[in-house]
């Protein structure tokens, strides 16, 4: 198998295979392979309508580590494949952060050749974009209060929009702004990491069809949201920040994000098993969370 690094060539292969059998994960898109180069070091194969990823980052001389394929090849087929790449590096095959469904697959296909560990870090928080749009039903009674309270308080005049490129200077001001302030309390590495891939994949907004929403009180830019479709019913929520100092702002921005997306779900990704983002989203109250898996060769 050759497998070379992500490029624009691979896109238009890559988006058909990953919204057919990537069953909505954040991590099944061209945007998140592209994008988590740097961090992952991914490279690719295309064969016979399949794609494979190696996460060369995470590989070690002991460990072949990839995501499951994705394409029309049966599992036994495509699995085989890795297992026999993985042997021929002298190392045995990991898959990193497979879906439920996917691990399911292998336990039946290759009985005992694996191990399977939940990963709830990894875990994808998906939401029924109509109960958020409009912060209905029982549950996110708590939300709608809070969404009042925002308008109530707002400390100026609000204006929300689409993202459109002409708002880019006033997202890279505010987001330079907020690293300032975030600089002590987080990993200076990856707020600068996030930094660049936020303006890398603004400068491929179209190559990326992203769409996504800026909001603005007094004229000041004060939060941002975007994503991509992953498929015809799930958007990707890539990025969301907020000015901390305006109160409910995030309610605002979820609300607006299922507005805009066009998607019968949007997914909210992982929480990376950090406390606070963890409680975050589950205070909007996932339709389900999209369960993660590393699975490992014995």
């Amino acid at each position: 198998m050759v497998f070379e690094p992500l490029s624009f060539s691979h896109k238009t292969a890559v988006d058909a295979l990953t919204a057919k059998y990537g069953e909505g994960s954040c991590q099944h898109s061209f945007v998140t392979l592209y994008s988590l180069q740097e961090k992952y070091g991914d490279t690719a194969c295309i064969e016979d309508g399949t794609l494979y990823v190696r996460r060369e980052k995470l590989c070690t001389d002991a460990l072949s580590v990839c995501l499951l394929p994705l394409g029309a090849a049966e599992p036994e087929q495509s699995v085989g494949r890795l297992l026999e790449d993985a042997h021929r590096r002298g190392t045995r095959l990991r898959f990193f952060t497979a879906t439920e469904r996917a691990a399911q697959t292998l336990r039946e296909i290759f009985p005992g050749r694996f191990t399977y560990e939940e990963n709830r870090d990894y875990a994808e928080y998906l939401y029924d974009t109509r109960r958020l749009a409009g912060m209905s039903g029982p549950e996110l009674s708590k939300k709608r209060s809070n969404l009042r309270r925002f308008y109530r308080s707002c400390p100026g005049e609000l204006r929300t929009e689409a993202l459109e490129s002409a708002r880019f200077p006033d997202v890279y001001a505010f987001l330079d702004n907020w690293l300032a302030q975030n600089m002590e309390d987080h990993d200076a590495h990856a707020l600068r990491r996030e930094r660049k891939s936020i303006e890398m994949q603004l400068n491929h907004f179209e190559d990326f069809r992203l769409r996504g929403v800026v909001v603005y009180i007094d004229g000041k830019l004060c939060g941002f949201a975007y994503g991509t479709p992953l498929s015809d019913t799930v958007f990707d929520g890539l990025v969301m920040k907020g000015d901390r100092s305006v109160c409910q702002l995030g309610v605002l921005l979820y609300r607006e994000m299922a507005l805009r997306c066009g998607c019968a779900l949007l997914n909210a990704e992982e929480d990376l098993g950090i406390p606070g983002l963890r409680e975050s989203k589950l205070s909007y109250h996932p339709d389900r969370l999209l369960k993660k898996y590393v699975i490992t060769e014995v």
